[in-house]
């Protein structure tokens, strides 16, 4: 037990000595650490961020594997619900007309679609890495506090 009495005793003797040894430095050499300090915060900041979208970017592109299967399946499903509905038209117009009206059809569909996913892609939310910018604030405030209270 006295020997961690003796240690927690030791930090704090340091943490005084460092104190005392920061008073006595020139306001230009603490500003100089203080910006090296700020420049690895940023640093460590930028860092997070990339692992944060290198994360979102791992998920969605395995999400991207399953949509390219579904597109793909979806492309066999119409291109056979094409070939039924030119084989039932044919019944009442030539083929070549009951062709047309299909791929008429087939292209008002798709136009709709591609409408339709233009305003999804518009209306979701940006691609941002939100917990390192949340992060910096907190940074930010912190020096923009500690600066207040230095200069005071």
């Amino acid at each position: 037990m006295g020997m961690v009495t003796g240690m927690a005793s030791d930090d704090s003797e340091n943490q005084l000595n460092e104190h005392e040894r920061l008073r006595r430095r020139p306001a230009h050499e603490l500003i100089g650490r203080m910006l090296i300090q700020i420049g690895e915060i940023l640093q460590s900041e930028v860092m997070l961020a990339q692992h944060e979208l290198q994360g979102k970017i791992r998920v969605l592109a395995g999400a991207a594997g399953f949509v390219a299967m579904a597109g793909l399946l979806a492309l066999l499903g119409g291109i056979a619900m094409l070939i039924v509905a030119i084989s039932l038209l044919q019944l009442i117009v030539p083929l070549w007309a009951a062709a047309l009206i299909a791929m008429v059809a087939a292209f008002a569909l798709a136009g709709i679609l591609a409408v339709a996913a233009k305003s999804i892609v518009m209306k979701a939310a940006p691609f941002v890495p939100e917990r390192a910018i949340q992060s910096l604030k907190k940074d930010f405030a912190w020096v923009k506090t500690w600066l207040s209270s230095s200069s005071k």
